[in-house]
């Protein structure tokens, strides 16, 4: 009982901190709004790596609300609901590493095809 009251305050803060990261990103997406050419398309970037983060960071909230709850009434549905944040948190968290290490696969793939198409180019030197 005593560990999972120790970890919640962490778990906020780490949950706070993803909020603040997100911020700051939000205030990047809006800098990056005011460049001309491809200024527009980094903004849309970043205003969607925000929306991505968000999620984590309010599940780490929750989870550690619920934590704290649980250990101020010991009911057993608060640390339920604690643990299904938590799961939240992981699956969510594996979903987009699974979805990360797929996009790293395609941009070396990627850039081995441009590697090898554009090396053909260069055999008459």
């Amino acid at each position: 009982m005593d560990a999972l009251r120790s970890t919640s305050p962490w778990i906020k803060f780490m949950g706070i901190m993803g909020m603040i990261a997100i911020g700051f990103i939000l205030i990047a997406a809006i800098y990056m709004s005011t460049l001309p050419f491809v200024g527009g398309s980094f903004a849309l970037v970043y205003f969607i790596l925000a929306v991505v983060c968000f999620f984590p960071a309010l599940f780490l909230i929750q989870y550690s609300s619920l934590l704290g709850s649980y250990t101020r009434s010991k009911n057993p549905g608060d640390l339920e609901r604690a643990f299904v944040k938590q799961k939240s948190y992981w699956i969510y968290v594996g979903i987009l590493t699974i979805i990360y290490i797929a996009l790293v696969l395609i941009m070396i793939l990627a850039g081995g095809a441009a590697g090898l198409l554009g090396g053909g180019l260069h055999r008459g030197f």
